[in-house]
């Protein structure tokens, strides 16, 4: 992983704040969820957008996306998938982008408790 492919820890800690707070404002999951995706996708300069399927690790498809699972309290939610870019190894990204698979993960299962209620 290059230096230069991802943002400061501290500039991806306050996205995943902006998110949690957004979802305390409007009490709306999805709502944070699809800004967190938005306003990462900004920050990375790569599109970044959920997937339905759980991947089973960190991993890189054959086409380049990278694939982090998204798990919170037992559940699996999906999957962080991001554009190819230089430099992009599963694990370091696995590892720098950790804040923000939590907060995404957790929103998640917010959303799917919500839906059902």
């Amino acid at each position: 992983m290059t230096g230069a492919a991802f943002p400061a820890p501290a500039t991806l800690l306050a996205l995943a704040q902006a998110a949690l707070l957004d979802q305390l404002d409007r009490d709306d999951p999805a709502h944070a969820r699809r800004r967190l995706l938005a306003d990462l996708s900004q920050a990375l300069g790569r599109q970044a957008r959920w997937l339905d399927d759980t991947a089973a690790a960190p991993q890189t498809t054959a086409d380049g996306h990278l694939v982090l699972p998204l798990r919170h309290l037992g559940h699996a939610l999906g999957s962080l998938c991001l554009q190819p870019g230089d430099g992009l190894s599963p694990a370091d990204t696995a590892q720098a982008l950790a804040g923000i698979t939590r907060t995404l993960a957790a929103l998640l299962l917010h959303e799917r408790k919500s839906s059902v209620l």
